[in-house]
């Protein structure tokens, strides 16, 4: 059995929020400090899909984008991927008309059994580019 020391005072409650915050704040300037682009949470239901012909594509699974940044995006979906794969990603369910975007699968990892989380970068006419801020 493990004892537990309840914090009884509000000094003591202060102070163990305040630890666990500079933490967090600390862990979140690590990790921009370490990318190159700023990422933002997106969470969004989006449709992979896959081109069968020129100008032809076909669903390959539905996956929720985690977060996406101007050099690329993330998402968890049932369908394992490979490395290098070309997939294209639409938004077209949040964006209400056709929305095909190239992505290239840079990893693929195994969250849990059947569950993927994938990382991959924009990818147009075979190169992988980052977007315009501008556009």
């Amino acid at each position: 059995m493990t004892q537990l020391n309840l914090l009884t005072s509000n000094e003591q409650l202060r102070r163990a929020i305040g630890k666990l915050v500079r933490g967090l704040e600390k862990r979140d300037q690590e990790q921009r400090e370490r990318r190159r682009h700023h990422r933002f949470y997106f969470g969004a239901k989006v449709s992979l899909l896959h081109q069968v012909g020129e100008g032809e594509y076909e669903d390959l699974c539905e996956a929720y984008a985690v977060d996406l940044s101007i050099g690329g995006i993330s998402c968890i979906t049932k369908q394992e991927m490979q490395t290098d794969d070309m997939i294209y990603i639409s938004f077209e369910k949040l964006v209400g008309k056709p929305c095909l975007i190239p992505i290239m699968v840079r990893n693929c990892v195994t969250l849990l059994e059947g569950i993927f989380h994938i990382h991959a970068q924009y990818s147009f006419l075979g190169e992988t580019v980052e977007l315009e801020r501008n556009a």
